[in-house]
């Protein structure tokens, strides 16, 4: 469930093994991968696990807070665990398809005048090539080819973006203007937040988890580079004729300006305006500043950006923080700071900004209790290196088809440097709160193991009184002894809270598919189910007992 909802692996598996032996399972053997779950309890046998991974931190908040509980043990019964796991499983999204649909849209437009520092016609362009996206994305998940996402929705928004510059959102501008029209589309499909959290994991020291997600990263945005270009030569034939230049910044003559090298999507962003700008050939309005942009039209990226991950609305205020904090950092460090003043390197900018954000994150965890992934990878959406990879690849094109001049230059080189410097601030910031965090856990567990022996010092104490107290029944010339009757349920609790040690180490839990209550995962189009059963065969009398009373103390 962690690992489905959109939890870094590291951190997925390491609570996994954490919950297992807090519930004294026999010897777990639990191991995770990006898509599998991997898993054998004492003598049974290994049982394999697979789902499809997304963003839906709705759950994922639940199960980590649930997970919690187990580990401080508050939660010793393994049925009710599962019943509990089941009903967080079973929970409804909390926005329907309309809804997410149509915020979907709205990140496009938003994205290109925010993120990507385009203009109001840019926007436009967005907001009209967005919907084939939408369009792409569900029906892949309606006829159940959800593996064919990552191509046909960057071929789709290849035939159209150059349709919709020729005809809506060209205006004479420059054609750098079409790259934020076409890449504000692809936002949420870019790898940006994959490729950091694999630096992430490779500092956490899982090179396998790492590496692994890092490539996957790098990958997707050759895929997304590819099949856009493969789009654009359908109605992007020739669109970039007059706009290509010699190494001497001549224009090449009219005859060179056809064929595949005037048929490829734009690999390079427009140069950044100095806001405020009164340049005529920056066609942006003369009150745009970095303020206006980074702080303003940033809050409803990022508002949508949370219901895209479906943060329900009463979670919002601690994610939306984080983001504003890290996007005003970045904005302050890019178009504040002076060569006089606290101007660094770029790397230096996204190092800073991502520990900003991750640092208000881990406060946001200790306070409002969500994880602080839940608050980070929306912030990452925007300025990940997502885009600066899919660019890279769509530049590598350019140069192979001998176009040399005004094409993006960024090697993997400095694409890994970017995700690493994104990734180091995010660990740092972690770092940082970690022995906070990590005796706050403590003494919630000792509090709880306190509460659960003063629990059965209690009822240890009532059993001794009704055994040696005689009662002299009224109306009755003998002594007689009342009786007192301990139900099944009183006696489960005071196994409950007894020492954890003085359980029976004969259980065993298997874990097999059919258990749980299905959960369809948003964007998946599959059933993720995760499955547990007690082989112990059916409970004793008074288990229903038992498991109504724990779920009520729940």
């Amino acid at each position: 469930g962690l690992l489905a909802c959109g939890h870094c692996t590291v951190d997925a598996e390491s609570t996994a093994l954490r919950v297992a032996m807090a519930l004294k399972v026999p010897h777990p053997r639990i191991s995770l991968g990006h898509r599998l779950l991997t898993a054998q309890f004492g003598a049974s046998p290994a049982h394999v696990l697979t789902c499809e991974r997304d963003f839906v931190f709705s759950t994922l908040a639940s199960l980590q807070s649930f997970s919690e509980s187990i580990i401080v043990g508050e939660i010793t019964n393994v049925k009710v665990a599962l019943l509990v796991c089941d009903e967080i499983l079973a929970r409804p999204l909390p926005y329907g398809w309309l809804l997410f649909d149509i915020c979907f849209w709205l990140i496009a437009p938003w994205a290109a005048i925010a993120a990507y520092y385009g203009t109001y016609w840019d926007m436009l362009g967005a907001a009209v090539n967005s919907p084939f996206v939408v369009l792409t994305y569900n029906f892949c998940r309606r006829f159940k080819i959800k593996h064919l996402e990552n191509i046909l929705v960057p071929f789709i928004l290849g035939l159209v973006a150059p349709l919709t510059w020729r005809y809506i959102s060209g205006r004479g501008q420059d054609l750098c203007h079409i790259t934020p029209q076409y890449m504000a589309a692809l936002l949420i499909h870019l790898p940006g937040a994959e490729i950091v959290w694999g630096a992430l994991e490779l500092l956490q020291g899982s090179a396998t988890h790492g590496a692994s997600r890092l490539v996957k990263g790098l990958m997707s945005a050759i895929s997304l580079a590819v099949f856009v270009t493969l789009g654009w030569q359908v109605f992007g034939r020739n669109l970039a004729s007059g706009w290509l230049y010699n190494e001497f910044y001549q224009p090449l003559p009219m005859n060179e300006q056809k064929g595949s090298i005037a048929s490829l999507p734009d690999s390079q962003w427009c140069p950044y305006p100095p806001y405020p700008t009164d340049d005529p050939l920056h066609p942006y309005p003369s009150y745009f500043s970095w303020q206006l942009i980074v702080g303003i039209y940033n809050m409803p990226l990022n508002i949508l950006c949370l219901i895209n991950v479906y943060i329900p609305p009463r979670q919002w205020l601690g994610p939306f923080v984080v983001g504003q904090v890290g996007l005003l950092a970045l904005g302050y460090l890019q178009f504040q700071c002076t060569p006089d003043t606290c101007q660094v390197p770029g790397i230096i900018q996204n190092l800073l900004a991502a520990f900003a954000a991750t640092f208000v994150a881990m406060g946001v965890e200790v306070l409002q209790g969500l994880p602080s992934a839940v608050s980070i990878i929306p912030v990452l959406f925007i300025f990940a290196p997502g885009s600066m990879a899919v660019l890279s690849a769509i530049g590598w094109i350019h140069r192979s088809s001998g176009d040399v001049v005004n094409t993006n230059e960024n090697s993997w080189d400095s694409l890994t440097m970017q995700a690493f410097s994104y990734g180091v601030g995010i660990y740092l910031g972690q770092e940082v709160w970690s022995s906070f965090i990590s005796a706050r856990f403590k003494n919630r567990a000792i509090r709880v193991r306190e509460k659960q022996n003063e629990e059965a010092m209690v009822d240890s104490t009532k059993g001794l009184k009704v055994r040696r107290n005689p009662q002299v029944a009224h109306g009755h010339g003998c002594m007689t002894t009342k009786k007192y009757e301990l139900n099944e349920s009183k006696i489960s609790r005071k196994e409950r809270t007894s020492s954890l040690e003085d359980r029976d180490e004969s259980d065993s839990i298997n874990l097999r598919e059919g258990f749980h209550s299905p959960q369809v995962m948003h964007g998946m189009g599959e059933m993720t189910q995760l499955v547990f059963s007690s082989v112990n065969g059916p409970a004793d009398e008074g288990s229903g007992e038992e498991k109504e009373t724990e779920m009520q103390n729940l």
